[in-house]
């Protein structure tokens, strides 16, 4: 079922995350493929996550197929729909999240990000593939990230980027912890 932006803003504030690391929310701003937004919700709530917001329009319903594409993850992973995801992202702000965006220009590489950056508790923002993030979202972001591309493509799928995005912001939570955490 999905819930209010502020529940879920509320309830990841309070959500205890594992030593080490910050909590996490993924936020899609135009990305309306069930296949997709199933597929990010499956690498979100394996990647610990605590929520998905999706905007009241622009957004598939959540239905049969995106909990097919999910393989049972939206099922878990708590989900809010919002009217106005610039007002969602100040309020993460003023709850002391970072917000991150996935964008291909004026971006920097997810790899060069500072560790103390990626610690801390993140909003990831990831746009509609062909249109990207919308200005006035972008414009939101504390920090544009992109994934270094060496091939001829210019891109990846959202939910394969969001993919990239994820594991390495775990990896590199998992790595400040040191020696001996769970997980390694």
């Amino acid at each position: 079922p999905t819930r209010r932006s502020s529940d879920l803003i509320e309830r990841s504030a309070a959500a205890s995350p594992e030593a080490g690391q910050g909590r996490r929310l993924v936020l899609l701003d135009g990305v309306e493929d069930p296949q997709n937004v199933g597929a990010i919700a499956r690498v979100a709530e394996s990647a610990g996550c605590v929520g998905l917001i999706l905007t009241d329009r622009r957004a598939p319903p959540l239905t049969a197929a995106v909990s097919r594409a999910s393989a049972g993850a939206i099922e878990w992973l708590p989900v809010a729909r919002v009217t106005n995801l610039v007002r969602t992202l100040e309020a993460l702000k003023a709850a002391r999240f970072w917000v991150l965006a996935a964008a291909l220009e004026e971006s920097q590489s997810l790899f060069a990000l500072p560790d103390r950056i990626l610690t801390g508790d993140l909003a990831v923002v990831l746009g509609a593939e062909g249109k990207g993030i919308r200005p006035s979202v972008l414009e939101q972001a504390d920090h544009r990230i992109g994934i270094p591309m060496r091939g001829r493509v210019a891109s990846l799928n959202v939910s394969t980027a969001g993919a990239v995005i994820l594991y390495e912001l775990l990896r590199r939570a998992e790595g400040a912890v040191g020696p001996g955490s769970a997980g390694r």
